[in-house]
């Protein structure tokens, strides 16, 4: 036979037996192979934020910058991140694994419908997604955006021409899922 054999390998090495062998070895093969598939959810608001950049105040977990709940267009927010434009949170992603970051994106109610922004996610390649222009009272924009083969992810809160004043923005539900490669 072979010195460890590819799977490959080890498939075609016993295509001259069964039918029957041949489907066990595949079959084997693939649940091996499912095994070596890791997938993990990391959500942002577990992410240490201490080194963010934020353009009012302190970017918080669960938090709007003002220290209370997260609330866009009425709905209140249990698991988000208040950021303030113009601000920054940069992430490194782990090496060879299909990635992909998803939520949603608000200003939030503590404007009283005043705040006015724009949300960006970045990567290597440049802008992965924006949101357009949003204002207070608007409902939350969802995102999904594949990171496969980004080393990092940027999640930036800009100002308009109008300035930054009362641009409390929130990332809300945001996670990122990797699947398989190194972590």
């Amino acid at each position: 036979m072979f010195k460890n054999p590819s799977p490959c390998r080890m498939f075609h090495a016993f295509r001259s037996r069964s039918l029957f062998s041949s489907l066990i070895l595949s079959l084997l093969w693939s649940l091996s192979a499912v095994g070596m598939v890791r997938a993990e959810t990391v959500w942002l608001d577990e992410l240490d934020l201490t080194q963010t950049t934020c353009g009012w105040k302190q970017t918080a977990a669960n938090r709007t910058v003002d220290g209370n709940e997260l609330i866009v267009c009425g709905e209140k927010i249990t698991r988000g991140v208040g950021h303030h434009a113009p601000g920054e949170i940069f992430i490194m992603l782990p090496e060879k694994c299909g990635t992909e970051i998803s939520g949603r994106v608000g200003i939030d109610d503590e404007t009283n419908g005043q705040g006015h922004a724009e949300f960006l996610i970045y990567g290597k390649t440049g802008v992965l997604w924006r949101s357009g222009e949003m204002r207070g009272k608007e409902q939350a924009k969802s995102f999904r955006v594949d990171l496969s083969g980004q080393p990092f992810v940027r999640l930036v809160c800009d100002t308009l021409p109008d300035g930054y004043g009362h641009d409390h923005q929130d990332w809300i539900e945001v996670k990122i899922d990797y699947r398989g490669g190194k972590k």
